[in-house]
């Protein structure tokens, strides 16, 4: 009885001290081109990006960002080519993710539209008056997302790759109004001189939380759970001690914590 018990104690320690990246690879970590969150290839880091790459920094895990277009993103971390992504929480997602359970951060998907246009969207089917533009890869409600397909089969939608690209066909007016991330599309536009331009309307399509979600077939993370606990806890520190709120700030974001 007392090798038995000794024998558990020993498995006990060994899968509590189990180390977290056994492999010499670095995690790999989505860098999407989503500012003010994450920037993509380029020198600014984006909030999101500035934080996971400090608490991992933190952890003694090496980690490398890397940009991949939305679809190609979904299908990598599906089959565990890329380690982490950051994602709002949807049921049908924890097939091939385990999610942390602290948000990176919250985001508002709102109608973006041209100053002075007199457009009011209150619900979704106020959208089906105007000419739609939609970026392609992104999902947003269930609603919204149901509502795109049916603008796509009735061939009622305009479709582009880019925030940018949609700010400029609003400009060209070639569209009346697309739903984006609110921080995110007032941000570009600032960045390509026509914050003066467009304005977001009050009308929220979805407000999500993002976490930090894993792989569930990454092979270089050995103790999923543990690790995501050791990263929800270093968000969860760094909003407490107010460094969150320092890093929101460089990004003209709210502090919402």
């Amino acid at each position: 009885m007392r090798l038995f018990c000794s024998v558990l104690a020993i498995l006990g320690f060994s899968s509590f001290t189990q180390p977290l990246h056994a492999s010499k690879q670095p995690i790999i970590i989505n860098d999407s081109k989503w500012p003010p969150f994450f920037y993509g290839v380029t020198e600014l880091k984006g909030l999101g990006k500035e934080v996971l790459h400090s608490c991992l920094d933190n952890m003694g895990i090496p980690h490398k960002f890397k940009f991949h277009p939305i679809k190609r993103m979904r299908v990598m971390m599906e089959k565990g080519l890329i380690d982490i992504n950051i994602y709002s929480h949807k049921k049908s997602r924890e097939k091939f993710l385990y999610y942390g359970q602290e948000p990176l951060f919250v985001s508002s998907y709102n109608p973006i539209v041209l100053k002075g246009s007199g457009i009011k969207i209150n619900k979704i089917s106020d959208f089906d008056k105007h000419r739609l533009g939609h970026q392609i890869g992104l999902r947003y409600s269930i609603e919204y997302h149901d509502y795109i397909k049916k603008r796509q089969k009735d061939r009622s939608l305009d479709e582009a790759n880019s925030i940018e690209s949609n700010l400029r066909k609003l400009l060209q007016k070639r569209i009346d109004v697309f739903v984006a991330t609110k921080s995110s599309a007032l941000l570009v536009a600032k960045e390509m001189g026509m914050q003066d331009k467009i304005e977001a309307l009050d009308y929220a399509v979805q407000l999500s939380k993002y976490y930090v979600a894993l792989s569930r077939k990454t092979s270089r993370v050995t103790n999923p759970k543990e690790f995501l606990k050791k990263v929800d806890s270093c968000i969860k520190n760094k909003k407490n001690n107010k460094e969150y709120c320092k890093i929101t700030s460089k990004y003209s974001l709210p502090c919402s914590i």
